[in-house]
């Protein structure tokens, strides 16, 4: 999400309830999320990357991404946003940056290796969503980078959590399968994905911004109860975009033969 303007800035507040809490990164998660509530998604989620802005001053013990001390988690901000995002969405997700996107390092060694600083971090990050949850969000998408590593998935991943790799090998996509049976996939890595399910429990792939073509291929590789569309719009205008997503979901229907 891009950072609005004065004026818009301006207009958002004054028509803001009087008493409610709000700062730059609510107007950011409410402009992701109301989007894709006017085109009817069915799970929309708020947040991205840019919600890093609030993660980072949540881990108390960490200054300028440097770790000073034992890191431990200050919710009051992450709550604020779930209020946000579920008074305009009951059962709304959030979106959130992974661990290795943070860049965070411990150069003074506060953990003993980085198998007990991973550990430590993903239980933070695990408490500042429990909270979140416990605040109204319904789940968590969490975008992974290419240092994502075994101990980071095997720490985040849940059932009320999707790991979401934008491109990943099939070295990557075997380790996410490994940890969630539920997977967001390009198109393009529905074939190296369907060579590994008679290996892993999966029960829904989601179509990262497919065409009804795409579907329909997809459909002849699985039942349409384990097929979902979905879409991350990266321009921070998103409108059109999430409307387009809806159109292009849909999948004419061909009589069965007799």
């Amino acid at each position: 999400m891009k950072t609005p303007d004065l004026a818009t800035l301006s207009a958002w507040v004054s028509e803001r309830p009087a008493g409610r809490e709000a700062d730059l990164i609510t107007y950011k998660l409410e402009s992701s999320l109301r989007p894709q509530i006017l085109a009817g998604i069915d799970r929309p989620s708020a947040g991205g990357r840019f919600y890093a802005e609030r993660i980072l001053p949540s881990l108390k013990g960490v200054v300028d991404r440097v770790v000073q001390e034992e890191v431990y988690a200050d919710s009051a901000g992450v709550c604020m946003d779930a209020v946000t995002i579920a008074g305009l969405y009951r059962g709304g997700w959030c979106a959130l940056p992974g661990l290795s996107e943070l860049g965070l390092a411990d150069p003074d060694h506060c953990y003993r290796d980085e198998d007990e600083f991973v550990a430590a971090l993903t239980g933070v990050y695990r408490d500042l969503m429990r909270a979140m949850r416990d605040s109204g969000v319904a789940g968590h998408v969490i975008h992974c980078s290419q240092d994502l590593t075994e101990a980071e998935a095997d720490g985040l991943a849940g059932v009320k959590t999707l790991l979401y790799f934008e491109r990943p090998d099939p070295a990557v996509l075997r380790l996410l399968l490994e940890h969630q049976s539920v997977i967001a996939i390009r198109p393009a890595d529905l074939p190296a994905l369907v060579d590994m399910m008679d290996d892993y429990p999966v029960r829904q792939v989601i179509l990262m911004d497919p065409s009804p073509a795409d579907l329909t291929r997809a459909l002849g590789q699985m039942d349409a109860d384990h097929l979902a569309s979905g879409g991350y719009c990266s321009n921070g205008d998103c409108g059109d975009y999430w409307k387009e997503q809806v159109a292009q979901s849909t999948v004419p229907a061909h009589p069965r033969s007799s």
